[in-house]
């Protein structure tokens, strides 16, 4: 499977360089600048930039840490136990329930009362 076309030229090489390096020409990345001048294209003039660079090694550090880390795990066997005890009736104390209570009434005794307060 080909990523590129084969009418145009244009081949797998070209369209990775072009997600890396960014599909637009004019924009607010000064490290193409350069480019008007006749300085060649290269993959690693994003590099140059300390405003790229910083932030890029701040996100790659973090994933190697928690790759790193997660793979310390691999291969290690958690153990858990789960023991079900089966009874008739279970007895729980009131700190473990937790107080929530409805109220209901009957319609006929809300009616009623309705029409006991207007005759009065």
């Amino acid at each position: 499977m080909c990523c590129g076309n084969k009418k145009s030229g244009v081949g797998c090489k070209e369209y990775i360089f072009l997600w890396w390096d960014g599909v637009s020409f004019f924009g607010p990345d000064y490290t193409k600048l350069a480019r008007l001048s006749g300085t060649p294209v290269r993959w690693f003039d994003k590099c140059k930039s300390l405003e790229w660079l910083f932030p890029f090694v701040a996100i790659l550090a973090i994933a190697g840490f928690v790759i790193g880390s997660e793979l310390n795990d691999v291969g290690s066997l958690k153990s858990q136990s789960l023991n079900q005890i089966h009874n008739r009736d279970y007895n729980m104390t009131i700190e473990h329930l937790p107080i929530i209570f409805t109220t209901e009434f009957n319609k006929t005794d809300i009616l009623n009362l309705y029409v006991k307060q207007q005759k009065a």
